[in-house]
């Protein structure tokens, strides 16, 4: 591949990158917004979305990581 191709990659990357960090603050944001609605009864649908979206963050940051 020649330097141009290579810089379009370099450049793919970093977006792509951006775009997982973003998306993993608006999860976080969402996440937020959900606790805040946790009431002692009755709100096991809004504890498991929750999990399942700090685990998905937890995906996302490991990506992150490992893209570097």
């Amino acid at each position: 591949m020649d330097k141009n191709g290579t810089w379009i990659d370099a450049i793919n990357k970093r977006i792509k990158m951006e775009g997982k960090k973003k998306h993993i603050e608006i999860l976080k944001t969402e996440m937020d917004v959900l606790a805040s609605r946790l009431e002692p009864h009755d709100t096991g649908h809004l504890h498991t979305a929750i999990y399942v979206l700090k685990h998905r963050v937890e995906e996302l940051e490991k990506e992150v990581k490992e893209d570097g």
